[in-house]
């Protein structure tokens, strides 16, 4: 606005920046704040991979599935990849005709990792958090940025994740498999979503040596 004013009463406006001189080898550049982040590169070993499970909204007849295939396949270890809890009531769409809570939804979360780990006790478990698990810092980010740090802003810690032995991902890390990458829908440009919802065989196997 005062640009625009200025520019009407013909007035030039002073440059009062300081001019930073950046010399080749990078000496006088700005501190930057970007935290570096490397990609998680998947461990030797038989993985079976889900995506978009959006517990408690799943389909038995799909987990069903998946879960016969990981057995017959022997696997060694399953990565979750992003959207296995569907988070319905911390999302920005009307939920009002939903008549459930978040607090049901994460006891949903918990049990099936229960019963996940039940099934599967020596396999490692890898969680790479989507979008949709986002969704609960997301709401802290835009009503009460101040509580970001309070454990109840924190997925991991209301699911319990590290006594349930299972691993982390919440620091958008790529994952890696060679020159291989496996994304979440929300990780491309446009989005994609393939959910275990409508789709009756959602699994894939993938062999590392």
């Amino acid at each position: 606005t005062r640009s625009v004013i200025r520019r009407m009463l013909g007035v030039q406006p002073r440059n009062t920046r300081k001019k930073v001189s950046v010399r080749p080898d990078g000496r006088g550049m700005p501190h930057s704040r970007v935290e570096g982040r490397s990609d998680y590169v998947l461990p030797p070993g038989r993985w079976g991979i889900m995506s978009d499970v959006h517990v408690p909204y799943h389909s038995r007849k799909a987990v069903e599935t998946t879960l016969r295939w990981f057995h017959d396949r022997r696997v060694t270890g399953i990565l979750l990849n992003g959207d296995f809890a569907d988070c319905l009531q911390l999302g920005m769409w009307n939920v009002l005709a939903y008549r459930r809570s978040f607090v049901e939804e994460v006891e949903a979360t918990s049990d099936f990792l229960d019963f996940l780990r039940k099934e599967f006790p020596r396999v490692r478990i890898v969680w790479k958090f989507g979008n949709h698990e986002e969704r609960l810092r997301a709401l802290y980010a835009r009503a009460a940025p101040q509580l970001l740090d309070v454990p109840s802003a924190d997925m991991p810690e209301i699911l319990g994740l590290e006594q349930r032995g299972i691993e982390v991902l919440s620091n958008k890390e790529r994952v890696s498999v060679g020159t291989m990458m496996i994304l979440h829908g929300h990780e491309m440009r446009g989005g994609y979503s393939l959910s275990l919802i409508h789709i009756s065989e959602p699994t894939r196997l993938l062999s590392i040596s």
